[in-house]
């Protein structure tokens, strides 16, 4: 504990999320939690994904669920999926919509001929 390299994680912070950041976990610890980690960020974009779960709040009958962004973010959380993954798996996401979205966009060949 007193020589480690790196600052003992902070309160809700994940562990394993730390040292994946820090670079300190071996090969096969990391290919594992990163599969992990791909498909609760997978399972988040599905369109029936039902949100995240933030528990029963005091004097609460029913579980509260986080939907959206909100639910997406709070479940990234929890999941402890690294902000650099993240960042690599939505900006990933674009490209992949963007020329699905330009296709859609354009007018289609048989009714520009009609037009």
């Amino acid at each position: 504990m007193y020589e480690r390299p790196i600052p003992f994680p902070r309160d809700g912070e994940n562990q394993e999320t730390v040292l994946y950041e820090a670079g300190l976990l071996g090969w096969e610890e990391r290919e594992h939690l990163v599969v992990e980690w791909r498909r609760h960020f997978d399972r988040a974009q599905e369109p029936n994904w039902p949100g995240h779960c933030a528990g029963i709040k005091p004097g609460a009958m029913y579980a509260t669920w986080l939907t959206g962004a909100a639910g997406r973010r709070a479940h990234y959380k929890w999941a402890g999926i690294p902000k650099s993954l993240l960042a690599q798996w939505t900006e990933e996401r674009r490209r992949r919509r963007k020329p699905q979205a330009e296709a859609e966009a354009e007018p289609h060949e048989d009714a520009a001929r009609a037009g």
